[in-house]
């Protein structure tokens, strides 16, 4: 009996034994491959790392490639950013530099908002936000709305159309209203009403950029500017004119490859917001990094030159004064459509059948039946004036006939009383003589 327990278990001995070899055998293998892909991915096998590899890799996604790196990655430079991406291979501190710069003054943004109802009168809407989702927008907060572009359709786009400011006058959920915070023209009021694609709102007005228009055709930017303002954003980073003024040359900060430069690039943090910036400062020892030259980048190369830069356009004060124009406009038609309807009104007083025309129409023909009167009796009179005066005529004649008779009859009488007082004296006179 006891033999057969040990026979059993010098079996049982040799059968773990050979479990053993075959798991220590298994282990060998399993760490001999572990050990050989050690090796590879250390490059102990002559093939170079793939640690190493990774490790460079992500060096070079987080400070980015040195070697092409020659300018700042600055949105200011005039270049599309995502130009400069492609050309410098900026790493992650870089892009976000570059994307504190293109935020720094941007504000907010909800570009998936869908306008609900709208009351035609006073213009205001509520509109449901999609995302985010909470959208942190207060009751209260002042908000640039846009209608969203939509250029997916090449036959029939629709532009982007700035409706105006609006207040938030009310929130629930993902839901707010808003109201106009300036009068609306009857025009504006209509873009509101006939919307029909997605508002953008905008927390700060969006400010213009010479890096947001760079690199567009005239295709491009048919779609987004209108005629009367397209030459100057395609004459943007071109040859200027000789008559250009300086302060529409480009100038672009180059770096100093001596480093006898007059500024530098230096971090600065924002007061406001906190974010890391970066600023040129002078340097007074003239060692600087940077200097500020004439030209442009072309490739992520410096080309000197003189280069006409677009002037960038205050939007917010640009379309505050438009809307100033618009109502005075607006005040101006409205003034000369009440002199118009004063200019009727009494223009109607006259022509109508109790007005001044026909009133005086009447008087004219009064004055002319008297006219013809006064003419007849004036041809009778002169008529009459022109026998008068042949009578006088006649009559005067006669007189002075008479005249001269009775003149030869008072001669003649004077002589016969001359003739008779002689004869007298001469009869008489020896009778006095006598006595």
């Amino acid at each position: 009996m006891i033999n057969i327990v040990r026979v059993a278990f010098v079996a049982l001995l040799l059968l773990l034994s050979l479990a053993f070899v075959y798991l220590g055998a298994k282990t060998l293998k399993v760490r001999g491959a572990w050990s050989a892909t050690v090796a590879k991915l250390e490059g102990k096998d002559g093939n170079g790392g793939q640690i190493g590899a990774i490790e460079q890799q992500n060096d070079l996604l987080a400070n980015g490639d040195a070697t092409t790196q020659v300018t700042p990655l600055w949105p200011g430079e005039g270049r599309p950013v995502t130009a400069q991406l492609k050309e410098e291979k900026p790493g992650v501190r870089q892009l976000e530099v570059a994307l504190d710069a293109l935020l720094v003054d941007r504000g907010r943004v909800w570009d998936q908002c869908k306008r609900g109802q709208v009351d035609a009168e006073k213009g205001e809407a509520s509109v449901k936000i999609d995302a985010p989702t909470p959208h942190s927008i207060r009751d209260g907060t002042l908000l640039y709305v846009f209608q969203k572009a939509e250029l997916d359709n090449p036959d029939a786009p629709t532009r982007g159309t700035y409706l105006g400011p609006f207040k938030v006058t009310g929130v629930n959920g993902q839901t707010i209203v808003l109201s106009p915070a300036e009068r609306l023209s009857p025009r504006k009021l209509e873009q509101i009403v006939n919307s029909q694609s997605d508002w953008v709102l905008y927390e700060v007005m969006p400010s213009d950029r010479h890096s947001a228009f760079a690199g567009l055709g005239e295709a491009e930017l048919a779609k987004l500017i209108p005629q009367v303002s397209r030459p100057g954003y395609l004459a943007d980073g071109k040859d200027a004119q000789a008559d250009t003024p300086p302060e529409q040359i480009s100038q672009v900060w180059v770096r100093n490859a001596e480093n006898k430069g007059k500024f530098d690039l230096v971090p600065k943090k924002n007061d406001t917001t906190g974010a890391d910036e970066f600023a040129f400062e002078p340097n007074a020892t003239g060692a600087g990094e940077y200097d500020l030259r004439e030209g442009k980048y072309v490739g992520g190369k410096f080309v000197s030159g003189r280069f006409y830069l677009r002037p960038l356009r205050d939007y917010a004060v640009a379309l505050r004064e438009l809307h100033r124009d618009i109502w005075e406009m607006e005040d101006s038609v409205l003034a000369m459509n009440t002199q118009l309807a004063a200019m009727k009104r009494a223009a109607d007083g006259l022509v109508g059948e109790g007005g001044q025309v026909a009133s005086r129409d009447r008087e004219i023909v009064a004055l002319n039946e008297e006219l013809q009167r006064v003419t007849a009796e004036r041809d009778l009179v002169q008529k009459q004036s022109a026998a008068t005066v042949s009578q006088l005529a006649s009559l005067e004649e006669k007189i002075n006939r008479l005249l001269a008779e009775n003149k030869q009859l008072a001669e003649r009488w004077t002589a016969e009383q001359t003739e008779a007082a002689r004869r007298v004296d001469a009869l008489t006179g020896p009778v006095r003589a006598g006595r």
